[in-house]
């Protein structure tokens, strides 16, 4: 899979023939690279919030530039550093759940809240949220959406611990439930720990996983 871009009448590949493999459920998945290697690039090509050159990405066999705009928002989730990225700003805790997930019973929500640590917020508008709280707040918008492939920027990246412990153990569950995550992060430990447990790690430069 590659992403070509122009600027200043230069070609800039921003991915060249970039390939993993098929990503399969369950699966929990590392990638890592300098700044500028293409990590964002590449989740954001699976999201498809910018466009490939060529080649395809597939997730459990299908092709997913061959998914509707609706599969494609049930099926993968991506939470970066930056949390309007996953949450609504102008929304409240409750509101961006129901929203997600229209279907589901209030008890659902509440729980949700609940696990979340967010129930004296449920009312507040996300933007007013600290970033650890709107990042436990997206974690729960992928569970409810049972969402297939997680994709993680650096999400706790500025979080303080007690956040990033309880957003990990967020990502561990979902993991045990099915969903497939994939993971940029520069945390070695959180690697080396994983991959005793059979995660795979992934590292990409100058546009190419290597």
């Amino acid at each position: 899979m590659s992403v070509y871009y122009s600027k200043y009448g230069n070609t800039i590949k921003a991915l060249d023939n970039c390939s993993t493999r098929d990503l399969r459920s369950g699966e929990w998945l590392f990638l890592k690279g300098p700044n500028g290697a293409g990590k964002s690039t590449l989740f954001k090509a699976i999201t498809r919030t910018v466009n490939i050159s060529s080649g395809s990405i597939e997730l459990n066999g299908k092709n997913i530039h061959k998914l509707s705009n609706r599969e494609l928002f049930q099926k993968i989730f991506l939470i970066s550093q930056n949390p309007d990225t996953s949450t609504v700003g102008e929304l409240t805790v409750e509101e961006n759940l129901v929203f997600s997930s229209p279907r589901l019973s209030h008890t659902s929500i509440k729980n949700a809240i609940e696990y979340s640590q967010l129930s004296n917020h449920r009312h507040h508008l996300a933007k007013n949220l600290s970033g650890g709280q709107r990042q436990l707040l997206a974690l729960q918008i992928a569970r409810l959406r049972k969402t297939k492939l997680l994709l993680l920027d650096e999400p706790f990246a500025a979080l303080d611990p007690a956040n990033e412990k309880k957003g990990l153990e967020l990502v561990e569950q979902l993991n045990m439930d099915g969903v497939t995550i994939f993971f940029i992060t520069h945390d070695d430990d959180l690697i080396a720990k994983k991959q005793h447990s059979g995660s795979e790690l992934f590292t990409i430069l100058n546009g190419k996983i290597i």
